[in-house]
């Protein structure tokens, strides 16, 4: 019984180590976000937010519910909740900027502790309706920025 169970603890950490490394080569080796599925654009941004410090918990689990939560990040013990949108053809509203205030406020937390991700931009409603709770958005040319920021530049092996 004790040999089996750490053979399953043996490959946890294993399968925890290759998913990790995955997630650090998509933020090196996506070229066009935009062809990421939901659950790999979320992975692309918990990579980002490591990189810039952040401890990331992934909150949203494959065909279930998330909660309009999909990271849970902290930093010298501040934390903060992001959503991610993978919308690339249409802005995201207001209405959804909403939920996310929703969730907030249902965990007790005050509106600066979200933020919200997209891979397009926001309508003029949305962005207005995040400046008035305190929601930090984040649309697709500054995430890219972003991105491109924090990647590992890799010297040219002829220069």
């Amino acid at each position: 019984m004790g040999v089996a169970f750490g053979f399953v603890v043996v490959v946890g950490a294993l399968i925890s180590q290759v998913q990790a490394a995955d997630r650090r080569h998509l933020l090196e080796w996506t070229t066009d976000a935009r062809l990421l599925a939901a659950d790999e654009f979320e992975w692309l941004v918990g990579e980002l937010l490591r990189r810039e410090g952040w401890d990331i918990e992934e909150t949203g689990r494959e065909g279930m519910p998330d909660g309009n939560v999909d990271l849970r990040i902290q930093r010298a013990g501040r934390e903060r909740l992001v959503q991610c949108k993978r919308w690339t053809s249409r802005s995201v509203g207001v209405d959804e900027v909403r939920k996310l205030a929703g969730t907030l406020l249902r965990e007790g937390l005050p509106g600066d502790v979200g933020l919200f991700v997209t891979l397009s931009d926001f309508t003029e409603p949305a962005t207005a309706e995040a400046a008035a709770i305190g929601i930090e958005l984040l649309d697709g040319r500054t995430l890219l920025r972003r991105i491109e920021s924090v990647r590992n530049s890799e010297p040219c092996p002829t220069c």
